[in-house]
């Protein structure tokens, strides 16, 4: 894995990029359940441009029922969704 240092504009960027890629996801109708650092990857273009995606889209899920929702790496998920884990 590489370090990358990101001046705070390329930061803010690569947040709006990540923004969008969730828009996408949720105007499609799913949800991606599982987001977290290691699953924000970032592509390096022409040595320069930097822009975030998302990635691990293997626990997404149609936003239709809110039991398919009890999926995702624990430590990253909001207190409501754990609970429902606990049901």
């Amino acid at each position: 894995m590489v370090k990358l240092v990101l001046m705070p504009k390329e930061i803010m960027i690569l947040i709006d990029d990540i923004l969008a890629g969730v828009e996408f996801i949720h105007d499609q109708g799913f949800m991606h359940l599982d987001i977290k650092p290691g699953n924000i990857g970032i592509l390096v273009l022409l040595g320069a441009v930097r822009r975030g995606v998302m990635l691990d889209l293997g626990c997404c899920t149609e936003c239709k029922t809110s039991r398919d929702h009890r999926v995702g790496t624990a430590s990253f998920m909001a207190p409501e969704v754990l609970d429902l884990r606990r049901r």
